[in-house]
């Protein structure tokens, strides 16, 4: 008993069950790879690249003589495994480098979780196994150990709540601009969670009468995304990154509709696509947590208007700051073309940690009306639900890695026994050729390469038009692609991809998987244009 109320024995356990789902799905990877690190995510491999680039001194630039290119969503986690690749963490190390990140960020997830648990004035023992249940859900782990930005993204959320917790309610802010500063810079998403944070901040201050000291610090998310906004214009032409870009729907939409004005079809069309989608990603984001597969959304809300009883004094209620960002952030993340994608849907896993502890909430607090002995089974219970999630992202996540190892590794190889030094590749996956190969490269999707992105959009005919553009020392000597990219059965445009896939020529090499999970298509073929 003593030990159990050791100040030191929650984050013990903690520590100790982050460990433990950390091996367990970095094991299942090492082997379905046969003991090679890699990640479940081609994109991860961007984030290292762009490392690598900063640890030689390119700062942002995707190869040696590349221009400045705005490929990398977050600002700070590049810049981070910068200082892993100067530490010696250089090739594959560095995805060592990412797993103690994302391993670091989990055991403090966890304990943020125990700390908003005793917040709320649950017993020490039920803010634990929140906390518990917390780090072993299996769609976080897949995410924290993704090789993304997932893990501080969650983790900086989490601490920029509970640091204004603190600051608001004690009407000083000390700490937390510099947590809102690092939330930004790490995702987009992180923006609108700090200037929600912001917001209130300055509501209170000059509407409700609290007067906050060093208020002025709520303006730092404000004129960090302001300079990042400024830094993509003078370094690229474009107010966006390119990956906003690509895979917004505000830039997929036609500006054509019902009215004269461009700005207004297109509202007015993402709109209808946000409230097409709506539904479907709440279930999807139930049933991935797993805790809460047959309840959804209703379990969380119960939840939070359960807590909110705990704060009706508070200057800054966890509660409804909390929904506020996740119901924004929700129709954000809509406006993501194909956010429903087959990488898990991983936009959404920093919602994650907060969404479980509400709906155990929910649990503790109806089970209580009826008999409070029974809180333990119905934890039990959801405890093994939880299990069976973990079992299943974590074999999830040994097969995604599996598609990267047979697939991604395999073309890299290719290329280096295959191709000169100089030979610029064409790809649809931007990351791993280029990380093992550092050849020269061609972005087909506009992610890495500057002013892409657009032509993708306006049709085959705008991109073929800018490739041949290129001065020749620039246009790929290879294009190694997923055919079905360019091969879709849409019919406006299906005549002319099914052109420009001819126009490559034939392959000249295939690269399969065996059970394709994480990629969008089972082959991946070679082209050299004449």
């Amino acid at each position: 008993m003593r030990l159990f109320n050791h100040r030191l024995f929650p984050f013990a356990c903690i520590t100790v069950i982050s460990l433990l789902g950390a091996l367990f799905f970095i094991m299942s990877a090492l082997r379905a790879t046969h003991g090679t690190p890699t990640t479940p995510l081609d994109d991860a491999f961007i984030h290292f690249q762009y490392a690598k680039q900063i640890a030689q001194g390119h700062w942002f630039t995707y190869f040696p003589g590349a221009p400045i290119s705005s490929g990398d969503t977050s600002f700070l986690y590049p810049l981070l495994l910068a200082l892993g690749f100067d530490a010696g963490f250089t090739g594959l190390s560095i995805i060592w480098f990412a797993y103690a990140l994302a391993f670091f960020c989990l055991v403090g997830t966890g304990y943020l979780i125990f700390k908003f648990g005793l917040y709320f004035k649950l017993p020490r023992a039920y803010a634990l196994t929140f906390a518990l249940l917390t780090v072993s859900n299996g769609w976080l782990l897949w995410g924290y150990f993704s090789g993304m930005e997932i893990a501080l993204q969650t983790f900086f959320l989490l601490a920029a709540l509970y640091i204004a917790l603190i600051e608001i309610n004690t009407q000083q802010l000390k700490w937390l601009p510099l947590w809102l500063l690092a939330l930004t810079l790490i995702r987009p998403e992180g923006f609108i969670a700090s200037a929600i944070i912001s917001v209130w901040i300055l509501a209170q201050h000059f509407f409700r009468g609290k007067k906050i000291k060093n208020w002025q610090g709520a303006f730092v998310p404000f004129l960090t995304y302001g300079g990042q906004l400024l830094f993509y214009y003078f370094t690229t032409g474009e107010w966006n990154s390119n990956t906003f870009i690509l895979k917004t729907w505000w830039y997929v939409i036609s500006p054509h509709g019902i009215s004269s004005s461009a700005f207004f079809n297109k509202l007015l069309s993402l709109s209808i696509v946000l409230a097409h989608f709506l539904p479907k990603e709440i279930a999807y984001f139930a049933n991935d947590i797993g805790l809460m597969s047959f309840v959804g959304l209703a379990a969380i809300l119960a939840g939070v208007i359960f807590a909110r009883k705990q704060e009706l004094a508070r200057v800054f209620p966890l509660t409804v700051s909390w929904v506020i960002i996740f119901m924004v952030e929700f129709l954000a993340l809509l406006n993501i073309y194909a956010v429903t994608e087959v990488t898990r849907r991983r936009y959404f896993i920093f919602l994650v940690p907060m969404a479980i502890f509400f709906t155990l909430y929910a649990v503790i607090e109806i089970t209580g009306w009826f008999n409070k002995k029974l809180i333990p089974v119905f934890l039990v219970f959801f405890t093994i639900l939880s299990l069976a999630n973990t079992v299943y992202f974590a074999r999830a996540y040994a097969l995604d890695n599996q598609n990267i190892f047979e697939m991604h590794f395999k073309v890299a190889e290719w290329i280096q026994k295959n191709t000169a030094p100089n030979d610029v590749i064409a790809m649809n996956d931007a990351g791993v050729i280029p990380y093992l190969t550092d050849h020269p490269f061609f972005d087909v999707m506009g992610l890495v390469t500057n002013r892409v992105a657009r032509a993708v959009h306006e049709g085959p005919s705008a991109f073929f038009q800018y490739i041949t553009s290129l001065p020749p020392a620039e246009r790929p000597a290879y294009f190694i692609i997923f055919p079905g990219w360019f091969d879709t059965t849409d019919s406006g445009r299906v005549q002319e991809e099914r052109a420009l896939l001819r126009l490559l020529g034939a392959p000249i090499a295939h690269f399969t998987v065996s059970n394709a999970s994480i990629v969008p298509f089972s082959t991946m073929s070679v082209f050299k244009p004449k």
